[in-house]
């Protein structure tokens, strides 16, 4: 049961990827990690600029190490922003006890109806037992999610929140 303890710690912590938030400037920036661009081997990266200043979203896009893409977005056509949660373990579906693993996404929806995806948060989450044994019989997984569980759910929520203030519009989530 140790050696599933320190799986979980390991996988909960290393494999979590959420962008790197800062402000610079009176602007708020997000970019792809490091860690998410060493699983993408470089190949991909992607930069959100938001400037109240001058009232626009500007996404920058690396695809294949050399396309570069750069797309700006005034505020007066933003209709809300977007965060939604999507539970991906793969085990999920299939067995009566298991490890989350959670993606929360982060976007704009225009007034056109386009949907403009932002970032992506993901990382281990919570431990689940619906099987019909009782909740005491997996109380070292219940011990090792709490230990391993990511930041995600909170980073994303809270850049969802930030960007929704600084561009005037609602935070809609369907979840």
């Amino acid at each position: 049961m140790f050696e599933d303890f320190i799986l979980v710690m390991l996988i909960g912590r290393i494999f979590k990827f959420c962008p790197k938030i800062s402000k610079v400037g009176g602007k708020l920036v997000a970019r792809s990690s490091i860690l998410a661009q060493l699983f993408s081997l470089f190949a991909a990266a992607r930069r959100v600029t938001v400037d109240p200043a001058h009232r626009g979203v500007v996404i920058q896009r690396r695809l294949f190490w050399f396309v570069n893409a750069t797309q700006r977005i005034d505020f007066d056509r933003i209709l809300n922003v977007t965060y939604d949660y999507s539970e991906v373990a793969p085990t999920a579906r299939v067995a009566w006890s298991y490890y989350s693993c959670d993606l929360f996404t982060v976007g704009l929806l225009l007034k056109t109806g386009e949907q403009i995806l932002l970032f992506r948060f993901f990382g281990g989450g919570d431990f689940y037992n619906e099987s019909i044994a009782p909740d005491w019989m997996y109380w070292e997984e219940y011990a090792g999610a709490a230990l391993a569980r990511g930041t995600q759910e909170r980073e994303a929520k809270g850049y969802a929140d930030t960007l929704g203030r600084l561009i005037s519009v609602p935070v809609h989530s369907p979840m």
